[in-house]
């Protein structure tokens, strides 16, 4: 920050880069390329008519390969929720899990997450473990809220969440949580939120 003119420069150059490394679409390709990032970044500069003089070729290839590193996990995240929404749907179910961390524990330990998806209608139960420092429980805080996702995606549609947290120091009652708000959705009538 004390060079604003550089620092513009690097984030124009790690952009430049990020875009030449755009068709990349998996993390084995991402790393045969980090070999000849250097020159990827160098073309990059010369395509943008970036000037490079006094920036570190190297940093700007480092952030960029990053950025792009982000860009590809997030894609292939999105891609494995969709093949599970649409395996889910074929299968006939009601719910399925989008995303969970560490899905072989028999019970969780933080840190752990899960979104789960009731599919008719697109929404959310967020679970999560986390580290607590309150003295009650056994030092571990176990969460869940109703959010509403995406039918097709998975992706969240708005950051209120339709159930507000509910937060537990023993597993027992926030397994029994959790399925208190599955019956209470799976219920003919629909999800009541009184």
């Amino acid at each position: 920050m004390a060079w604003p003119e550089g620092y513009e420069r690097y984030v124009a150059l790690v952009r430049a880069v990020c875009d030449e490394l755009g068709s990349i679409r998996s993390l084995e390709a991402l790393v045969d390329a980090y070999d000849e990032g250097t020159d990827i970044a160098a073309g990059a500069a010369r395509t943008r008519s970036l000037s490079i003089e006094g920036l570190d070729l190297d940093l700007a290839m480092g952030a960029a390969f990053c950025l792009r590193h982000r860009e590809v996990v997030a894609e292939i995240r999105r891609e494995e929720v969709r093949r599970r929404v649409d395996e889910a749907r074929a299968r006939g179910d009601e719910w399925v899990v989008l995303e969970e961390a560490r899905p072989w524990l028999q019970v969780p330990f933080p840190p752990w997450r899960s979104i789960q998806m009731h599919l008719p209608d697109g929404t959310g139960l967020h679970l999560w473990v986390e580290e607590s420092l309150d003295p009650q429980g056994d030092g571990v805080e176990y969460g869940v809220e109703v959010v509403q996702l995406n039918p097709q995606t998975g992706q969240w549609l708005t950051g209120e969440p339709i159930v507000g947290r509910q937060t537990f120091h023993e597993y027992g009652l926030w397994q029994v949580a959790v399925v208190e708000l599955k019956a209470r959705y799976d219920a003919p009538k629909g999800f009541d939120t009184e």
